[in-house]
């Protein structure tokens, strides 16, 4: 859907998640559609119900990311992952990146 959201609880850091989540570099191979993360930050349970967490201390938290797709960059992903499959699909020709008539015009000079 071009207008999906994701939705992950983790014990991740948001300096290490938010790379990745984020990534809207069309080049790189962790390219997303994700145009926005907010992120939010929830106390572990504990045994003890009286017990006050620490929120300043990273291990006793988890995090959720709410990530919402962008249509300009889903539309851009699915543009670049046409185009892989595209080339994938040539290469199983034995003819990388050549049109349909130049691979048959090569088959038949064969």
């Amino acid at each position: 859907s071009p207008s999906g959201t994701f939705i992950c609880i983790s014990h991740g850091l948001p300096e290490n998640r938010l790379n990745i989540l984020e990534d809207t570099d069309t080049e790189s191979d962790n390219f997303l559609a994700w145009g926005e993360c907010t992120v939010y930050s929830l106390p572990k349970p504990t045994l003890d119900p009286y017990e006050v967490p620490d929120l300043l201390n990273f291990r006793e938290l988890y995090y959720v990311y709410i990530c919402t797709k962008t249509p300009e960059l889903d539309a851009k992903k699915d543009r670049i992952l046409a185009k892989q499959k595209q080339g994938a699909l040539c290469a199983n020709n034995g003819v990388r990146g050549t049109s349909t008539q130049q691979q048959k015009k090569k088959k038949r000079n064969k």
